[in-house]
């Protein structure tokens, strides 16, 4: 499980830095909000942005080796499980941060 997870959370990191990066060089190269590079960069913003659930929900497909009603149900749980978490900690962080200063 912590393989999995681990190999899950490294694949959103790689895919998050190709977006930064290609965001700013089309910045760079591209100062205004037009032209073939801010298309070619929203394209590609869009199609990871549509891969990536869907890639988190085949790698639990085949790690598991489990039928797709389970594999949606067991991906929805966790969804939903790791956004409240998430939501949480940030929430928390955010607030200590705060009242910390």
């Amino acid at each position: 499980h912590l393989i999995h997870a681990l190999h899950n959370h490294a694949f959103l990191f790689v895919v998050f830095i190709i977006m930064i990066l290609t965001d700013a060089i089309t910045s760079w190269v591209e100062p205004g909000t037009k032209g073939l590079w801010t298309d070619s960069a929203i394209w590609l913003d869009t199609i990871m942005m549509i891969w990536i659930p869907l890639y988190l929900l085949i790698s639990l497909k085949k790690v598991y080796r489990q039928g797709w009603a389970l594999t949606l149900i067991k991906f929805s749980l966790l969804g939903v499980s790791y956004m409240f978490l998430l939501v949480t900690v940030t929430s928390a962080a955010a607030l200590a941060g705060f009242v910390l200063l």
